[in-house]
Parts: structure tokens; C-alpha cells; sequence
């Protein structure tokens, strides 16, 4: 499952998030190679980054035209903010 959903990868120690045509941003753990969690958007999750300085902080976008902010720790979304489409 890993190897099919993967399209874009941020590194931090032992686990990283990877974004996915499937509409999810995934979280695995980088020893085992299981997935952690899913965070669900609404269309392709194109990117993820963690905050550098706060490295629960994730950070998801996709083309549902969301942000997402979650805390990778317990796995809950604390922002949402919707964007307009650049015409």
C-alpha cells in the first residue's frame, strides 16, 4: 500500500506523511513501513509538509481547494480553511 500511494514524502525522525490521488494524506512509520493514520480531503491530496517547528503540525492541501491543519500526534484536525480557485 505504501509504494501505491505515494506522491509526495516529508521526512521528521521516525515517521513522515505522504499525499494521495485516493483523497487522503497518509502518516507512516518509517521503521515498521504501517501506516499511522489517514486524514481525509474531498479530492487528490497534492501536498503535505510538517511545520519545522512543531513537528506534530501537518499541513495538507488538495485539489477539494482545502487546507487542512492536523496534529499528527492524536490524529485530529484543528484548522480547516477553504480557498477560492485562482481563475
Amino acid at each position: 500500500m505504501l509504494m501505491e500511494t505515494l506522491k509526495e514524502i516529508y521526512l521528521i525522525a521516525i515517521i513522515f506523511c505522504s499525499g494521495a490521488e485516493d483523497m487522503h494524506a497518509y502518516l507512516w512509520d518509517r521503521y515498521y513501513g504501517m501506516c499511522l493514520a489517514k486524514y481525509k480531503h474531498m479530492d487528490v491530496v497534492n501536498s503535505v509538509a510538517f511545520n519545522p517547528k512543531d513537528s506534530e503540525m501537518l499541513v495538507t492541501t488538495g485539489d477539494d481547494f482545502k487546507i487542512k491543519v492536523w496534529r499528527s500526534k492524536n490524529r485530529a484536525k484543528e484548522y480547516g480553511i477553504e480557498a477560492a480557485p485562482v481563475a
